[in-house]
């Protein structure tokens, strides 16, 4: 063997500098491509958890609603603004439903029901999270008393569900009416 012929062998052996920069261009490229892709599909995946949790919880809210409000024998008085309901319960007492709010677009208000309003002690209990007022046409207040004449103890609720990590983008609209049994 020639030992001419090996080292003229070995050094013929590899990639030029143009071919590796090209290669590593390319690869490069595809890998932005698949982050892209990646961060694309995370973001797509966090917006339907957000959306899905607002359908669950605008779905568990008006649930809620309706079943303490149908069980209400008057409504005792109304906030002209709507942010507020008070309602006679079959045994007398007199329940509220509220809305609070610090800041409207923060997606960060609740819908609050107090037991028996008259004791100081009673129960409030959280009906619903990331509550604002409806934005969309027309405009209606969260709790508004029945427009029907035949059925004048009826209660509208109309309120939106907003997750509080992303105000605004990801909501669910609830818009309700309930009529009272009157026992």
């Amino acid at each position: 063997m020639n030992i001419g012929q090996q080292t003229q062998r070995s050094s013929r052996v590899g990639f030029t500098l143009l071919e590796v920069l090209i290669a590593s261009s390319l690869g490069l490229l595809v890998m932005a491509g698949t982050l892209s892709a990646y961060i694309w599909s995370l973001r797509a995946a966090c917006r339907s958890q957000q959306y899905a949790w607002a359908q669950t919880e605008a779905a568990v809210s008006a649930s809620k609603l309706t079943h303490y409000i149908r069980n209400a024998r008057a409504i005792a008085d109304i906030a002209t603004n709507g942010n507020w309901v008070q309602l006679v319960m079959p045994d007398g007492t007199t329940n509220k439903f509220s809305y609070m709010n610090s800041l409207e677009l923060a997606g960060d208000g609740k819908l609050l029901f107090q037991t028996d309003i008259s004791n100081p002690s009673s129960v409030t209990n959280i009906v619903a999270k990331g509550v604002s007022k409806v934005m969309t046409q027309p405009v209606r207040n969260i709790f508004m008393k029945g427009t029907n004449s035949l059925h004048d103890n009826s209660l509208h609720i109309a309120y939106r569900i907003t997750g509080p990590k992303a105000p605004g983008e990801c909501y669910a609209e609830v818009d309700i009416g309930v009529r009272l049994r009157n026992y």
